[in-house]
């Protein structure tokens, strides 16, 4: 019951609680997310403008320079490389400036002329004629780092006519690149169109193009989310294993992509940290809750486990205890309820005590009543029944001696008269046993003549065996030779093979000899076959000679034995002959008295008979009160088992 209640109050205190916790934490954590996650795309896009604004300037710069001096859109570099040398000499971060005309030849600000017309980008410009930004590269002559800007320049008819080319200083970029930080170890990395990295505060990465540092099942993520050209941010494991939260900004003027990475340890570090502390709040919430529902639990249960262990003495018979009557709520009404329930409980046990103490004796008093009563009863219906039985037997022996007598006359006079027939019975029983006799003698001397003739053919049998070993012995030797002959005729074949022409008429007789053979053999082999199931069956036959053998010997002993059995009854028969005889002569004398007996038997029968239907009377009367009184006595003892009972239900119950 207490776990139940504790289980209780910890779901409904619990469940509200970690619900309100788990909402506000991932509402905290989302927000704190979405800000961290903003702030890092923030921080991209910030610098990107940055750079999209010196490289918009610089093209605007040029832009403005042929838009002011129409004399540019005629392609003659005399008119326009004193404008260009102005403006190289305004600004600090243009290294050289160029013209290239429309064939191709370049004149720059330090008095240079190259052949450019097999330039890329010169090929590119003719062919597209828009505004180009390389990007940040080395230069071939002092390895310094390098922006190439290329204009074109176009006539009033927007034909082709050259381009003008700044060569930058892009230290500004690099300078923007190596100032990004975010968090502890985030940094910043200008990519090229193909993901290569042009600007790093770490110049050993420069060159290296941004894929191949990320693990390989991310790659594919890392260049989707690259070649989206739009601000964009995700979380890509490096090749160490370590998720690095990144945002892409694009430069949109040079077509660079601005990447600002960190570590997700440091990213989501706050977010980590909120999560830990939710962690530590709902732990030490719980204990709380745990605690004060123990507490809780502790004082409910207690006046509960007060009236169990009072309900528990009742169980076995005490009502002696009462509860503390205490309080005005349930509780209280509950314990004030069990106290007068025992009280009345009490009550009702002390008079039904009284009462069973009463029945007790007064089932004891007409127990032994009762007892007396149907001994008394018992001892007269004994007599009784001993008078009836004894005119029953008395009258059963009357009429038996009657019957008996009756019967005996009949059948005195009956043996008299058989007694001749039996006599003359026993004379013809005396000659048939005697034919019997004669008869026995004759099988005596028919079943020894069978036997020795099973003699005769289990010898012969045994003889045929032996022969037909000796066949067999005989086939084995033909098999041999025939198998010897087949060798011989082959080592001739073979003789006669390597005699050639003088050997042919050789090996001709050769291979009859050898056809001779197998016929020889097979011969045997179907001989050997025959006498093999001829010796099963002599065997077969000489074990059922022996079994008949064994068995006309033991059929000559009975038939023995039956002659002697008829000469005992033959000699048997004489002399009860000579009995019966003797019997025929005492039953006629008998059958005289006999008649006398019976008449005065049967008036002694008609007189029992009268005596024993008044006894019966008699002794059905008394064992109709024998039952009663048994039925008395029976209940009687009931009540007093009954009241014994009750008793010691009672004394179980102890009450105030």
């Amino acid at each position: 019951m207490r776990v139940k209640v504790i289980v209780l109050l910890l779901i409904v205190s619990l469940l509200p609680l970690l619900s309100i916790t788990a909402i506000q934490y991932n509402r905290s954590s989302s927000a704190l997310n979405d800000k961290t996650v903003d702030e890092l795309q923030q921080r991209a896009e910030l610098n990107a403008i940055i750079m999209n604004n010196w490289v918009t300037a610089k093209i605007s710069s040029l832009q403005t320079l042929l838009s002011e001096t129409p004399v540019m859109k005629e392609g003659r570099y005399e008119d326009i490389m004193p404008l260009l040398k102005t403006l190289d000499a305004s600004d600090a971060e243009i290294i050289k400036a160029s013209f290239i005309d429309s064939s191709g030849l370049l004149h720059n600000t330090l008095d240079q002329t190259i052949d450019a017309s097999k330039f890329g980008n010169f090929v590119s410009m003719k062919e597209n004629k828009k505004v180009n930004v390389s990007s940040i590269k080395k230069d071939s002559i002092t390895g310094s780092d390098i922006v190439i800007l290329d204009v074109p320049v176009l006539n009033d008819n927007q034909q082709f006519v050259g381009l003008i080319q700044s060569v930058l200083d892009p230290k500004l970029i690099s300078d923007v690149v190596a100032r990004i930080q975010f968090e502890t170890s985030g940094y910043g990395l200008l990519l090229d169109t193909e993901g290569t990295i042009i600007a790093s505060k770490n110049k050993d990465s420069l060159g290296t193009n941004i894929f191949d540092t990320y693990a390989e099942d991310t790659r594919d993520a890392a260049k989707q989310l690259f070649s989206s050209k739009a601000t964009s941010q995700e979380s890509i494991r490096d090749v160490n294993g370590v998720m690095h939260a990144i945002a892409y900004a694009t430069v949109d003027s040079a077509g660079w992509r601005l990447l600002v990475s960190a570590p997700d340890s440091e990213v989501y570090e706050e977010v980590n940290a909120l999560r830990q502390n939710a962690m530590y709040l709902i732990l030490i919430s719980v204990i709380l809750v745990i605690i004060i529902a123990v507490i809780v639990a502790r004082v409910m249960i207690k006046p509960i486990l007060a009236l169990s262990d009072v309900m528990k003495r009742i169980a076995t018979g005490d009502l002696t205890d009462r509860m503390q009557e205490k309080g005005n709520d349930e509780i209280g009404e509950l314990r004030r309820n069990v106290n007068y329930m025992l009280d009345s409980f009490s009550h009702i046990l002390n008079k039904m005590k009284n009462s069973i103490e009463v029945v007790a004796a007064s089932s004891e008093q007409l127990t032994a009543t009762a007892i007396e009563s149907s001994a008394t009863a018992e001892h007269v219906t004994g007599a009784v029944e001993k008078v009836v039985n004894g005119a029953k037997a008395q009258h059963e022996a009357a009429g038996q001696t009657s019957t008996a007598t009756e019967e005996m006359a009949q059948g005195v006079t009956r043996i008299a008269h058989s007694s001749s027939d039996v006599a003359e019975s026993a004379q013809g029983v005396t000659i048939e046993v005697q034919r019997g006799r004669d008869g026995v003698q004759q099988a005596i001397s028919q079943i020894q003549a069978a036997s020795h003739s099973v003699e005769a053919s289990a010898q012969t049998v045994s003889t045929l065996q032996q022969k037909s070993m000796l066949i067999k012995q005989i086939v084995g030797v033909i098999s041999e030779i025939s198998s010897q002959t087949n060798m011989l005729a082959l080592n001739a074949s073979i003789e006669a093979a390597r005699a050639g022409e003088h050997g042919r008429g050789f090996a001709v007789v050769a291979g009859e000899v050898k056809k001779l053979a197998d016929q020889t053999s097979r011969s045997a082999v179907e001989i050997e076959s025959i006498i093999k199931d001829m010796l099963e069956a002599v065997s077969s036959a000489d074990q059922t000679m022996h079994v008949g053998l064994s068995e006309v010997s033991q059929g000559e002993q009975l038939v023995l034995q039956v002659g002697q059995t008829f000469d005992k009854i033959l000699s048997e028969v004489q002399a009860v002959n000579e009995q019966i005889q003797e019997v025929s002569a005492a039953a006629q004398q008998i059958s005289a008295g006999t008649e006398e007996v019976a008449a005065s038997a049967h008036d002694v029968y008609t007189i029992a008979q009268d005596t024993s239907g008044q006894l019966q009377t008699v002794s059905k009367r008394m064992e109709d009160q024998l039952q009663s009184m048994k039925e008395i006595n029976g209940s009687s003892e009931a009540l007093s088992r009954m009241a014994i009972e009750l008793q010691e239900a009672a004394s179980k119950f102890i009450v105030k």
